[in-house]
């Protein structure tokens, strides 16, 4: 498939590559950022190196399970953005399962650009090119101490429809999990 790049007022929005590795594990992949993510702390430079090469691959299937655009502001990476094919079933009211027009979103952005809007206008940019692509709903989960991201949500018009329940971290520690919800 060949993924398109997006343009939106200030950004840019195209496939990973290999040569922003560095700057996501620098950047991107920190301590701070990752704190209410399921893969927690910086990642080693072949970790990383390892996340963007399943991105690259994933970009050569025909249909591919998931899409990471990387976030360019003034030709710097910034940021990244997910849609995925969700998977699975959730008690959401008048939904049994999830069907293969649901996407979940995913973002994480270098922390010296929050609070200026970017990843609102990024996810924006996403859902209308997933939306030309025949998406019909996004979903979207965040450990209930994120107030950033379920406040993102909510700007994107997105509702809570659930709670999903206990979030459990690699290194034991447990909180609450919720998922919001898109349908266009």
């Amino acid at each position: 498939m060949n993924v398109a790049t997006i343009m939106t007022n200030r950004l840019i929005l195209r496939p990973l590559k290999m040569d922003d590795v560095q700057i996501i594990n620098e950047k991107i992949f920190t301590d701070e950022n990752t704190e209410f993510m399921l893969f927690r702390g910086e990642q080693t430079i072949e970790e990383t190196t390892a996340y963007v090469i399943k991105a690259v691959l994933e970009y050569n299937n025909n249909k591919p399970d998931f899409i990471e655009f990387g976030v360019c502001s003034n030709d710097v990476l910034i940021g990244i953005v997910t849609a995925a094919k969700a998977k699975g079933k959730f008690a959401i009211t008048g939904t049994s399962s999830i069907d293969r027009n649901t996407y979940e979103l995913g973002w994480i952005l270098d922390p010296n650009y929050k609070s200026k809007g970017f990843m609102k206008e990024a996810i924006e940019g996403v859902i209308e090119y997933s939306r030309k692509n025949g998406a019909k709903r996004f979903i979207a989960h965040a450990d209930v101490r994120n107030i950033s991201s379920i406040n993102l949500m909510e700007k994107l018009g997105m509702k809570r429809v659930n709670d999903v329940g206990t979030r459990k971290y690699p290194n034991g520690e447990t909180s609450f999990e919720l998922m919001y919800d898109l349908i266009l």
